[in-house]
């Protein structure tokens, strides 16, 4: 039901928000196309069930490293 919900909620964002793209800078459409399209995969796999790896873990080592903290 949930994937469901989804698949309506960004196929109404695609026909309402790509129909004025003819007005806007080209990059612009370019970011925004690709910012939908990686919402979208997250929150679709999401949907499924599936558990996103947590980036806490990556951060925090970089921070660390960064920083000089043990």
């Amino acid at each position: 039901m949930l994937t469901l919900i989804v698949l309506l909620l960004y196929t109404g964002a695609v026909v309402f928000d790509l129909l004025p793209l003819k007005k806007r800078p080209k990059k612009q459409n370019i970011l925004y196309c690709v910012l939908l399209s990686v919402s979208f995969g997250v929150l679709f796999v999401f949907s499924l069930g599936t558990e996103m790896p947590s980036a806490s873990e990556p951060i925090r080592s970089f921070v660390q490293t960064l920083f000089n903290i043990e």
